[in-house]
């Protein structure tokens, strides 16, 4: 279903609409905004913010254009079969959206890997050091307290793995604190569990990477060191910085000692030792959205469904319009190639990868770059699929 829209605004209440074409009928709706969305309605109609187009310029034929819809069609695909839903009622346990809870896990999220084994992931609670149980079943007619279980710690939090589970089976998932578990009334009420279905032909997803954290999940708060679920530049707003588990100080060299009484560019020196200097706090970094405080530096994160602005790092750019500007960024570096001038590669490795950045300096003298490793997993797989 093709949903068409001036600005993303509309009289009438367009959400149970769209809930209802897509739960009850399994239509998958495409959005196309004419101008600028000026409310985020699209998005949710949809499902997703990239599931929403719109182009800065619009043109016939249009190859942009063609390529998006092919590419969120591919989408819906590929969820499809990888990924079976429960009935509708079932969505009341999913606690998307919801704070993070001072009592127990929320955003309980789950990812299909084989068909005998599923990722399980989920927020802390503000208390990080709490212990976790993770419920499951493929019989939710058992009484909860008989259910199977798994213990595990808030550092298990971004992608735990039920393994050498029986095939062929939709399975009920809760996770709970330890503590929690214990109190019956508690374990009966509680609703922050999701359902998933596995078979033979269940896949894992083609971007999904087992979480192992490197110095790229590492952010430092007032000289803590605590680990992100991602290195990807994003706000993710499920995940306050109280609800992040804690690094050790070798993963995390958010304070170091002091040699001579000098530091390392990015700290201040202490009492002999070294703190992180928290650039975040001062105007938040001069970033227009999110700001990342990691050791001895920092960088600019953006919400769900942008990037950063290729041509500006501070900026955050709407990811389905930001095509437009890699391409002149990739075309301006590619005539300053052949020019042999002004233009650079580097690289560096970072765990078992190689990441890649190439500079340009244009004619205004200007700095500009680009990191393919910074780029959204969303424009990376459309850019696989274009070429």
């Amino acid at each position: 279903m093709i949903i068409v829209s001036s600005d993303g605004t509309s009289s009438d209440d367009a959400l149970p609409a769209s809930e209802y074409a897509n739960g009850d009928f399994q239509h998958n709706i495409i959005a196309i905004s004419v101008r600028k969305p000026a409310t985020d309605l699209l998005s949710k109609v949809s499902g997703l913010p990239t599931r929403v187009i719109h182009l800065d310029q619009w043109s016939a034929p249009n190859e942009l254009f063609d390529s998006w819809i092919a590419y969120i069609t591919c989408d819906y695909a590929t969820a499809s079969t990888t990924r079976k839903s429960t009935t509708p009622k079932m969505t009341t346990l999913l606690p998307y959206g919801r704070d993070a809870s001072k009592e127990d896990a929320t955003n309980i999220e789950l990812i299909p890997l084989s068909p005998s084994s599923i990722s399980v992931s989920w927020t802390c609670c503000t208390n990080n050091k709490s212990n976790y149980t993770i419920l499951y079943t493929h019989d939710t007619s058992i009484a909860k307290e008989k259910w199977l279980r798994k213990e595990a710690t808030c550092r298990d939090s971004f992608g735990t793995h039920l393994d050498n589970l029986p095939t062929d089976h939709t399975y009920t998932i809760c996770v709970m604190t330890t503590e929690r578990v214990q109190n019956t009334t508690a374990l009966a009420i509680d609703k922050n569990c999701d359902s998933l279905h596995i078979d033979l032909n269940t896949t894992a997803p083609e971007d999904y990477v087992k979480p192992s954290p490197t110095s790229c999940n590492c952010q430092c708060s007032e000289g803590k060191a605590v680990l992100r679920a991602t290195c990807e530049m994003v706000i993710d707003t499920n995940r306050p910085i109280a609800t992040l588990p804690p690094a050790t100080v070798d993963e995390c060299p958010c304070k170091v000692k002091a040699h001579g009484g000098r530091c390392p560019k990015g700290y201040i020196a202490k009492d002999g030792q070294c703190y992180d200097i928290d650039e975040c706090a001062t105007n938040n970094g001069q970033c227009t959205e999110g700001c990342v405080n990691t050791p001895g530096s920092y960088y600019c994160a953006c919400p769900h469904g942008m990037m950063r602005d290729p041509l500006d790092p501070f900026n955050c750019v709407n990811t389905a319009n930001s095509f437009d500007k890699i391409a002149a960024l990739l075309a301006n570096y590619l005539e300053a190639n052949t020019k042999n001038s002004n233009s650079e590669v580097t690289s560096e490795k970072n765990g078992g990868r190689v990441n890649y950045k190439a500079t340009i300096k244009s004619a205004d003298d200007k700095t500009i770059t680009f990191e393919w490793s910074h780029v959204p997993e969303v424009v990376r797989r459309a850019f696989k699929w274009l070429f």
